[in-house]
């Protein structure tokens, strides 16, 4: 017993040099991922298509990874077939953007599957089951100290394939396409908005016009543009950017600065604040934007538009 007990202590310690090891060096993450990869084998799975009856009989990912853990569920969900994960897919919504839709690897659609179930869990999601989920299951002895060992050397192999998968992927024409389509929603939820503030009786008036590749959302006495900027290099990745920038004044794209209550034409309305939002994944693997500069505050298209004219409503009517 002893001897078992020391020998779980030193798979541990093992197990945490290997994961320091691998923060610091992204080389060794990847020999790392390439080395427990391939254990255990995925069996063969069937071509056989999912009828449409099976659907029903769609097994429940959050009650499995309840009952197995991570590592176990992963190797689990390997093993189904890939009509079974495009049915999960579609069944959770797990793929707002359709990215696996072209996937034929059922090894990299059960990933998919797996890591964002892991990412709503982490942020609480699972309540949308009408219960809270736990994401492990206490175990005692030595059967929990090697699962614990195990699922942390399986993690750190993920997170470096992930980690390739994203900077594969904003390196990628497919990251432009995206970014543009994102571009496209922040500009559509502007109008839809802005057409809803116009519509108000007697509310504050915004106008939204466009001059070359740059828009111009206009308030009572804040303005802002947005506009797609160069691309930004971050280390070796590419990312598609916008340009944001909020002026504390009524600012025109053709040079004329007047707001309507000002009597000097020459005045110019301050810069208040330039900001540069990297387009990126998040940790489900969503496309999201960010500011430079920072790897948290995740914005999606809706919230942008919301943000931003939040804030320009936010100061209120100037008076005239």
């Amino acid at each position: 017993m002893r001897k078992e007990e020391a020998l779980m202590t030193l798979l541990r310690g093992l197990v945490d040099l290997l994961g320091e090891e691998a923060a610091r060096n992204p080389d060794f993450a990847s020999r790392l991922q390439s080395l427990l990869s391939p254990l255990p084998k995925a069996k063969t799975r069937p071509k056989k298509p999912l009828r449409r009856k099976d659907q029903e009989q769609l097994p429940d990912i959050y009650a499995e990874w309840n009952k197995r853990g991570e590592s176990e569920f992963r190797l689990w969900l390997r093993d189904q077939p890939i009509g079974v994960l495009r049915a999960i897919i579609r069944l959770h919504d797990l793929d707002a953007s359709r990215r696996t839709t072209k996937w034929k690897d059922p090894e990299k659609l059960s990933a998919y599957i797996a890591d964002h179930l892991q990412s709503r869990l982490a942020r609480g999601s699972s309540f949308l089951r009408g219960g809270v989920v736990d994401t492990a299951i206490p175990k005692s002895g030595r059967q929990g100290q090697e699962e614990s060992a195990r699922d942390k050397a399986v993690g750190l192999a993920h997170a470096a394939g992930r980690q390739r998968e994203r900077e594969s992927f904003l390196r990628s024409p497919e990251s432009g396409r995206a970014a543009r389509e994102s571009l496209g929603a922040i500009l559509k939820c502007l109008e839809e908005e802005i057409d809803s503030i116009n519509r108000i009786p007697n509310g504050p008036r915004i106008r939204f016009d466009t001059q070359g590749g740059a828009k111009r959302v206009q308030g009572p006495s804040r303005s802002f543009t947005i506009e797609e900027y160069q691309s930004e290099l971050i280390g070796t990745v590419p990312h598609r950017t916008l340009l944001i920038q909020e002026f504390d004044g009524v600012y025109s794209l053709d040079g004329s600065h007047r707001a309507p209550w000002d009597r000097d034409s020459s005045r110019q309305p301050r810069l208040r604040r330039s900001v540069k939002m990297l387009f990126d994944l998040d940790a489900a693997g969503t496309g999201v934007w960010r500011e430079k500069d920072t790897t948290t505050g995740f914005y999606s298209a809706e919230e942008i538009s919301e943000k931003y004219l939040k804030w320009v409503l936010d100061a209120g009517h100037h008076s005239t």
